[in-house]
């Protein structure tokens, strides 16, 4: 790794500084760079949507000014097509009204599969001439069947209109990666299947899998982007509080993973039997004690 990166800006922001959404990383190899990130969900309101159309500008912004191969991955809360939904119809349905009674058309939908995202996703990829991995690899003009292993994200279900989405699927979770890219993966896998949701581990979403050719990877060239210079990792000074905190809490962990640290939380403390004479003396000593101070003479200072 030759730096790290935990924000989207490249124009004069530390590298160490944490972007204001979270869950960005940056990492810079040689021949190109990995972003991982969590793309925030559109939402049902108008401040929701603003988020969200915040984040994508600063995405795009971001793959224009990286002038370096990319592989972008994570729960990128966008299924860019229909054919990336188990039922479009239920989910290209769903309407969301302001206070004021007002429907804002092009927000209409599940979030994640509204046209403006879509729109907007495409704009990211367009500009920095990047590709769906996956959609290359399975092409689709239909959506696939509900129990297959091409959505990422299941519904929990709940009460009132999420219950209606129960063992639904989206692909919401992406490889999405520079083009010239492309010719060195392997595959590209979504790990979990069915509305059973196997291999989802108690989430709604489910790990996506990327291989890469390593004769393949291995040979693409290193490529100098100015932009990431300033990537250095956070001096040790400017070491944030909450990463102190971190340290401090798993040190603890570390301390009660020890051989024997077990044993030690479960042995009782030795009891401590004091004799009946030893008490017997303590007492005697006691009120020797206060016979002595009770004889003792007191200063009395006479005031005129």
């Amino acid at each position: 790794v030759c730096s790290l990166r935990y924000n989207l800006s490249l124009d004069g922001c530390p590298a160490h500084e944490h972007d204001f959404e979270g869950r960005v990383i940056l990492a810079e190899f040689e021949a190109f760079c990995v972003l991982t990130t969590y793309s925030p969900n559109n939402g049902a309101t108008p401040k929701s949507f603003e988020r969200r159309r915040l984040w994508d500008e600063r995405m795009l912004q971001f793959v224009t000014q990286l002038k370096k191969p990319l592989v972008w991955v994570g729960d990128l809360n966008c299924a860019p097509e229909d054919i990336d939904l188990s039922d479009p119809d239920q989910f290209r349905s769903v309407i969301h009204e302001t206070a004021d009674g007002t429907i804002d058309p092009d927000n209409i939908g599940q979030a994640g599969c509204t046209d403006a995202e879509r729109r907007r996703f495409r704009a990211i990829l367009e500009r920095g001439n990047l590709v769906d991995a996956f959609r290359e690899l399975h092409p689709r003009t239909e959506p696939p069947p509900l129990e297959s292993a091409e959505y990422s994200w299941r519904g929990f279900g709940g009460s009132g209109s999420r219950g209606l989405l129960r063992g639904l699927g989206m692909r919401l979770d992406h490889i999405v990666l520079t083009e010239t890219l492309m010719p060195a993966v392997e595959l590209v896998r979504i790990c979990g299947a069915g509305k059973s949701k196997a291999n989802f581990f108690g989430s709604d979403h489910c790990p996506v899998l990327v291989r890469f050719k390593e004769k393949e990877i291995s040979a693409l060239p290193a490529v100098v982007c100015e932009a990431l210079r300033s990537s250095a990792p956070a001096p040790a000074a400017k070491k944030r509080q909450d990463d102190c905190r971190l340290d401090s809490f798993f040190a603890v962990k570390r301390r009660a993973q020890l051989p024997g640290a077990a044993d030690q939380k479960r042995k009782k403390p030795e009891e401590v039997v004091i004799s009946d004479s030893s008490d017997e003396e303590r007492k005697t000593s006691q009120k020797i004690a206060l016979h002595a101070s009770l004889e003792k003479p007191r200063n009395v200072q006479a005031s005129s």
